[in-house]
Formats: C-alpha cells, sequence, structure tokens
C-alpha cells in the first residue's frame, strides 16, 4: 500500500486470515487501524513494525491463540488495543513491551487462565483494563505491579475462588474494580488494602458466606458496593464502619 497519508483503515468484518510481511508498510501516518471480526489466528512479529503514528488498534473476534514476544513494540504511540473475543489462554511476560502510552487494554471474552507475574509492568499509563469472561482462577502477586494510573479493572465472569491479601496493592489509583460473577468463598483481610480512591466495587453472584470485620476498612472513597447473589448468612458488628461515602448498597 502506498496511502502515506492514511489515517485511518477499516479492514473489519472480512474473512481475512494472513497478513502477509510488508501489508503495512510505509502507513507511517495511520492511526486507527479495524482489523476485528476476520479470521486472524496469528499475528507476525513485524507486522505493525511500521505503524509509529497508530493509537487505536482492533484486532478483536478473530481467531488469535497465541501474542509473541515484543509484538507490540513499535506502537509507542498506541492508546487503545483491544483484543477481545479471541483464544488467547495465556498472558506472557513481554508481550505488551513498548506500549508505554497505552490507556485501554481489551482482553475479555478470551480463554485466558493463566497470567505471568508483572505481565503488565510496562504499561504504566494504562486506566482501564478489561479481563472479563476467561477463565481465571487465580491471581498471582504481582500481576497488575506497575500500573499506578490504572482506574477501572474488569474480573467480571471469571472461575476466581479466594482473594488473597495485597494482589491490589500498587493501584492507588483504582476507581472502579469489579469482580462480580465469579466463584469466591473468601476474601481475606488486607485483599482490599490500599485502594483509598476505589468508588465502586462489584463482588455480585459469587459464593460470599461472610464478610470479615475488617474486609473494607481502607475503603474510604467508597460509594457504590454490589453483594447481591451470595451466601452470606454472617455479617459481624461493624463491618461497615469507615464507609461514610456509601450511598448504595
Amino acid at each position: 500500500m502506498g496511502f502515506k497519508n492514511l489515517k485511518t483503515l477499516d479492514l473489519q468484518s472480512n474473512n481475512i486470515a494472513t497478513i502477509k510481511e510488508g501489508t503495512f508498510t510505509k502507513l507511517s501516518n495511520l492511526t486507527t487501524l479495524y482489523l476485528q471480526n476476520n479470521k486472524i489466528s496469528r499475528i507476525e512479529k513485524v507486522m505493525f513494525q511500521d505503524l509509529h503514528s497508530l493509537q487505536y488498534l482492533y484486532l478483536g473476534a478473530n481467531n488469535i491463540s497465541t501474542i509473541k514476544h515484543g509484538i507490540f513494540m513499535g506502537l509507542k504511540n498506541l492508546k487503545t488495543l483491544n483484543l477481545g473475543a479471541n483464544s488467547i489462554s495465556t498472558i506472557k511476560h513481554g508481550i505488551f513491551m513498548g506500549l508505554k502510552n497505552l490507556k485501554t487494554m481489551y482482553l475479555q471474552d478470551n480463554k485466558i487462565s493463566r497470567i505471568e507475574e508483572v505481565v503488565f509492568q510496562d504499561l504504566r499509563s494504562l486506566q482501564d483494563l478489561y479481563l472479563g469472561a476467561n477463565n481465571i482462577s487465580t491471581i498471582k502477586h504481582g500481576v497488575f505491579m506497575g500500573l499506578k494510573n490504572l482506574k477501572s479493572l474488569d474480573l467480571n465472569g471469571n472461575n476466581i475462588s479466594t482473594m488473597k491479601q495485597g494482589i491490589f496493592n500498587g493501584l492507588s489509583n483504582l476507581t472502579t474494580l469489579d469482580l462480580g460473577h465469579n466463584n469466591i468463598a473468601t476474601i481475606k483481610e488486607g485483599t482490599f488494602t490500599k485502594l483509598s480512591n476505589l468508588t465502586t466495587l462489584y463482588l455480585q453472584e459469587n459464593k460470599i458466606s461472610s464478610i470479615e470485620e475488617e474486609m473494607f476498612q481502607d475503603l474510604h472513597s467508597l460509594q457504590y458496593l454490589n453483594l447481591d447473589g451470595n451466601k452470606i448468612s454472617t455479617m459481624k458488628q461493624g463491618i461497615f464502619n469507615g464507609l461514610s461515602k456509601l450511598t448504595t448498597m
């Protein structure tokens, strides 16, 4: 292609299975690329290397199962990356290297069961992360390390059963956390420590039977708390102490 002044390229909803090396060469001014709803199964390492101005990349609803290390390395201006509705099972360390200006990432509706530690550490500008409707059962310590600007984290519709202490440490700017529709039975003391800016917390449709006395003690900014559809039989006295801004429950 020789359209050097092209800003937007829309190739969505076709039957594209393969994108050959050099397809996007010389599209140095391209800012938006739509490739969703095709049949793409592989992303070659050099596929996007010339798209230095790209800000929005949509790869959702394809057949992508694996993302290679450093595949997005040259996309330093990328703001939105959509990889939702694919067949990705593992998020490996290094695949998001170089995306220092990324603000929104969609990884929902995949088959993700494993996320390696510090996999998001290069995404220091990220504000919204969508991981809903996957097969995540465990969140390791350090998975969200480096996401100091994250505001919204969606983990709705996974298989998470236990919330470990300190897994959200470092997410000091988080305002919305969605843990609804999981298998959470136990939330350990300290799980929500340091989430002082959290305003919205979804815990509906889990298997929570009891609420520990100090579970919410650090959530001083919380305004909305959803605990619908759980198995709560016991609520200790004073569990909502400190939630002075809570308006909806």
